[in-house]
């Protein structure tokens, strides 16, 4: 007996879809089953695929359907186990479209085999060829995570820990083997075996057409890791580059980049990190952009100036009234002749007025504007801020 009962694919978010359909499933199977803890015959008999209602409502319902505690049992650890990081890493609606949509396509298929046999479609149920399509979904996903695997073999209980390309290839290659020595006839639960390898194998083309991210064998161990440490802040630097390498445009992922190189100083690493999250993440994160170009002192050359006046914009935005003045001022001391540099002087000036009521800082930078850039096209705001501040001195003097 060889049951898988971890993964070591850390997910960033309660695993909502799955819980629910493990719920859903459950809750279904105490609702259908009788005295013995068997499904009832004529609930199979009439829901399940193949069965006497609707072709197309059936192969929904009977996913949702189990023979008995072992087969619900089963399927939902299944799920547990592999669900989480595939919904984690897709998000909910995607997941849900390779649960629906795999468990549908392993029972078009098993009814192909089964017409082609047999001559007409047996009974099925149960939720194998969903779950099936998840395991094929993280095969793609996750090909390097370790799977840890609980084993029975007579005498001999213990653990082992295996790549789920090796664990989860050998269950479909195990499937696609009986089917065919079965002859396409269903399985002891209920499901066939067909539907088990067809659900694997769209599950893997589902996320090939969703273009979802693969993980590395680097990735994977830095998860594993990660898995193993139980707290992000203790990864290593050489475990978090694959990681930030994988994921660009994960804030949290480089400010551990940030303190783990800053330790080591190796100061190029993080310097690569920013250059490749690239300006996108002045938007999504300007307070780390500001950290890393001011506390860090960062490379301020892979920003260009229109870059940085929305770093400054959105930490504006944001309140942020000093850190908005010293990234103007980054801007003006890297480059002073562009045209964003008079912008810069007048929302400085702008800053220093509206956020602190200090004309002094405020008439400096309207006169080197002035001074910089006589006839530009913000000389007349630059005059209008002027004039304000001097009605607002006339009317309290202590200004």
């Amino acid at each position: 007996m060889l049951i898988p009962y971890r993964v070591k694919a850390p997910v960033s978010r309660f695993p909502i879809a799955t819980v629910t359909i493990i719920a859903i499933n459950v809750l279904v199977y105490l609702l259908t089953i009788d005295g013995n803890l068997m499904i009832k015959e004529h609930i199979a008999l009439r829901y399940a695929f193949g069965g006497s209602e609707l072709p197309i409502l059936n192969v929904f319902t009977g996913a949702f359907l189990h023979a008995d505690i072992f087969h619900v049992g089963g399927n939902m650890l299944f799920l547990w186990v592999f669900g989480q990081a595939v919904e984690d890493r897709l998000g909910i609606p995607k997941f849900l479209a390779v649960y629906l949509g795999t468990g549908v396509a392993g029972s078009i298929l098993q009814a192909v085999v089964q017409v082609s046999t047999m001559g007409q479609v047996g009974l099925c149920i149960g939720a194998s060829g969903c779950v099936m399509g998840l395991l094929g979904a993280y095969w793609y996903l996750f090909s390097w995570s370790p799977v840890c695997i609980f084993y029975w073999i007579y005498f001999y209980v213990g653990t082992f820990q295996l790549d789920a390309f090796w664990v989860i290839g050998l269950y479909l290659l195990m499937d696609l083997f009986n089917g065919v020595i079965s002859a396409g006839f269903a399985t002891g639960g209920g499901v066939a075996y067909f539907a088990h390898v067809g659900g694997g194998i769209v599950g893997v083309l589902f996320c090939i057409a969703m273009r979802a991210k693969r993980d590395t064998d680097a990735v994977s161990e830095a998860r594993a890791l990660q898995a193993d440490l139980k707290d992000m802040s203790l990864l290593p630097l050489h475990a978090l580059e694959p990681m930030v390498e994988h994921d660009p445009m994960n804030p949290q992922l480089l400010r551990l980049l940030m303190n783990a190189a800053q330790k080591q100083g190796k100061y190029q690493v993080v310097d690569r990190a920013m250059s490749a999250a690239g300006p996108e993440l002045v938007n999504k994160d300007p307070a780390l952009v500001a950290y890393y170009l001011k506390s860090y002192r960062g490379q301020v050359g892979i920003y260009h100036p229109a870059v940085l006046m929305r770093l400054a914009k959105n930490l504006e935005q944001r309140g942020d009234k000093l850190q908005t003045i010293e990234i103007y001022q980054l801007l003006l001391d890297n480059y002073p002749e562009t045209a964003d540099a008079e912008t810069a002087l007048y929302n400085m000036a702008y800053c220093y007025w509206n956020g602190f009521r200090d004309v002094r800082n405020a008439r400096n930078c309207l006169r080197e504007m002035a001074r910089r850039f006589p006839n530009g096209p913000m000389t007349q705001f630059g005059r209008s801020l002027w004039a304000q501040m001097d009605q607002a001195s006339k009317a309290n003097p202590t200004n």
